[in-house]
């Protein structure tokens, strides 16, 4: 126990003599006193070993204290002295020539304002040590010749980032660079340097900078040439602020907020940095660039996507429209050099000179953008220089997830192979042959929803009271009972309910088709007391189902599989969404006998035959009228008839 004391008493002479804060070592100093009766009460005998054991412990006991990163630092100190009698250097920050600078009152006077400020948001100890850090960021400004905050630069802060901090382990730079964030962003708040600077800040110590070397050779000459919609900086930093700040006052949550502000700020950050104008083609480039360096990921990426739209919207319209819907149309296009653009343009005319519909020309641009993916992954320059060695192996790493899509992607490339022959623009006539089928078309088992989940599901709609719950409840029996599609309960409206005569009559997405359905007195009530106690009551559309949080926008057909889930969280069948409603419903009215012509009828279908993939096996009257395996030659398990 004496020899603890000691080395403990070296630790703090070394920090005395290489000026460690007061607080740092009346802190020091505190652990070591409980540490030490710790070890008294506990009847050990320190050691190195042992010193590790407390800390991945985990508890605070030994220490008296909260904090990992001071606990494992004051290990660290005094097993250096249990093995070499002495800290090592390497276990001290360096001091930097700037330390021991007296800052300006100019300097002084900003940092006690932004202390005074984050009062209530820190604890007292927390607070000394931000003041410590911005002070000596401040000082290293103050180095550098710089009289006032407001003269801050990107260089000034990648400096700091990459030669002032490159000596911290990651977490301790995160912890140092996080409260000079704060600093940076109260004078933005000050109104005395840009945004852009605070977010370059963040961006550097989360290594999530887009630069111009980001941008694909097609992107940096979009944002080079000349736009029709250019807009200066000074103008589209404030219609970033406004939509930051209106979407605010439209209500919507704090996460959807802090998405759309981080995809905003970081645009504006790239915009800057650079000293460009914004221009719809900037706008695209970036983000193109940003889903290759995956920035955002997942919900994000959809959150930055639409947060780039709406100030698109806001530029060409000089209006903020929340409401605006993200086109379905093809995306990415702009991104493509024209030896490919072109062919693909002419070949989509072609296609929808055919008489198909916008999907089925959509769904061949889709294909056909992985398969030029590939190529320029691949520094592809020509079509002529496409080989059967290239199909293959792009066929290799186009993965699916069914051997119908991979079959139905390959078939459209083709076709746009065939079609590229057919022009001469590929010499060799052989090579669309070269892209083969995955597997044969093969009929599947129709997956429909237990017995014991529609109990469930009827459990769950009896006890439904909460407007999210009542909104499940009418979703749900729209599918089970009625067998509409998700994309047609969404656009449903209230005008086309007839609660008089039970019935429900609107256009179908996915035919055109204008149908007239009899509404099951269940899915009535369910659907009248969502009207009644959980669709907004300020909401002035007409659609049926709306956003339950403001600006109650209409929702999209996402939200029909949610209700699923959030009704039978613990069903887990792959390649089974909502539309395990519609074939239950169908297959239900077969099994009580219901003719095929009116099931066809009752969900909107054309003819029979396309009602089959809908249709489960009757398993109860199958097992009725089986073949014997004896009269079609088929033997018993191990050869025997």
């Amino acid at each position: 126990m004496e020899k603890f004391k000691i080395n403990a008493n070296i630790v703090i002479d070394f920090m005395i003599e290489n000026h460690y804060s007061e607080h740092s070592l009346s802190q020091y100093k505190r652990i070591y006193e409980t540490m030490g009766e710790y070890l008294t009460e506990n009847n050990l005998s320190y050691s190195p070993e042992l010193g590790w054991e407390l800390l991945d412990s985990g508890s605070d006991a030994p220490f008296g204290s909260k904090g990992k990163i001071l606990h494992e630092a004051v290990i660290r100190k005094i097993n250096a002295v249990y093995a070499t009698g002495s800290v090592s250097n390497v276990l001290v920050s360096p001091r930097k020539p700037y330390s021991a600078l007296r800052l300006k009152a100019s300097f002084s006077e900003v940092l006690e304002r932004f202390t005074g400020n984050i009062q209530t948001l820190f604890s007292e100890t927390q607070i000394e040590n931000i003041h410590r850090r911005c002070s000596l960021f401040l000082k290293y400004l103050q180095a550098r010749g710089k009289e006032k905050v407001s003269s801050i630069t990107y260089q000034d802060i990648s400096e700091y980032h990459f030669s002032e901090l490159s000596h911290l382990k990651q977490v301790s730079r995160l912890i140092e660079e996080g409260a000079i964030c704060h600093f940076l962003r109260f004078l933005f708040q000050e109104k005395q340097i840009s945004c852009s600077l605070c977010t370059y800040m963040y961006a550097l110590e989360t290594d999530s900078f887009i630069g111009l070397s980001s941008l694909s050779d097609i992107g940096r000459q979009l944002i080079q040439a000349h736009h029709q919609i250019q807009i200066p900086s000074a103008r589209y930093q404030q219609m970033i602020d406004d939509l930051i700040r209106e979407s605010q006052k439209a209500g919507y949550v704090p996460a959807y907020r802090r998405g759309l502000e981080r995809a905003l700020r970081y645009f504006e950050l790239f915009l800057d940095f650079y000293k460009l104008d914004y221009s719809l083609e900037s706008s695209d480039a970036w983000l193109e660039a940003q889903r290759t360096k995956e920035v955002f990921q997942g919900s994000s990426w959809t959150a930055a996507r639409r947060a780039l739209f709406l100030l698109k919207v806001y530029a060409t319209t000089e209006k903020i429209d929340f409401s605006a819907v993200l086109p379905h149309g093809v995306s990415g296009l702009s991104m493509l050099p024209e030896w490919m653009l072109a062919p693909l343009m002419n070949y989509s005319e072609l296609r929808a000179m055919e008489k198909l519909d916008d999907d089925t020309v959509n769904n061949d641009v889709y294909s056909i953008l992985r398969f030029f993916r590939f190529l320029i992954s691949e520094k592809i320059s020509s079509f002529q220089a496409v080989s059967a060695e290239t199909l293959i192996a792009f066929n290799l790493s186009d993965k699916h997830l069914s051997s119908e899509g991979k079959n139905a992607c390959n078939a459209r490339i083709r076709r746009f192979l065939r079609y590229l022959c057919r022009e001469n623009i590929i010499e060799n006539q052989h090579l669309p042959q070269v892209l083969g089928y995955s597997a044969v078309k093969t009929e599947r088992m129709i997956t429909v929803l237990t017995a014991e989940e529609l109990s469930h599901i009827r459990s769950y709609i009896a006890e439904a009271s909460t407007p999210i719950q009542l909104q499940d409840s009418a979703v749900m029996l729209l599918g089970t009972e009625m067998g509409i599609r998700g994309c047609d309960i969404v656009r449903l409206k209230i005008s086309d309910i007839n609660f008089k005569n039970r019935a429900l009559r609107f256009i179908q997405d996915k035919t055109g088709v204008e149908i007239q359905l009899a509404m099951p007195v269940s899915v009535g009530n369910a659907v009248f007391k969502y009207l009644k106690s959980g669709r907004p009551k300020k909401c002035s559309s007409d659609l049926l189902f709306v956003s339950l949080k403001a600006p109650h926008k209409p929702l999209l057909r996402n939200i029909c599989y949610d209700a699923l889930k959030r009704i039978l969280p613990q069903r887990s069948v792959p390649g089974s969404g909502f539309h395990v409603t519609r074939k239950t419903f169908s297959t239900h009215k077969l099994q009580r006998g219901i003719p095929p012509e009116r099931i066809s009828s009752a969900i909107g279908q054309r003819s029979v035959k396309s009602l089959t993939p809908y249709l489960s096996l009757d398993g109860e009257r199958l097992s009725m009228c089986p073949l014997s395996l004896e009269s079609l030659d088929i033997p018993w398990k191990g050869g025997l008839l």
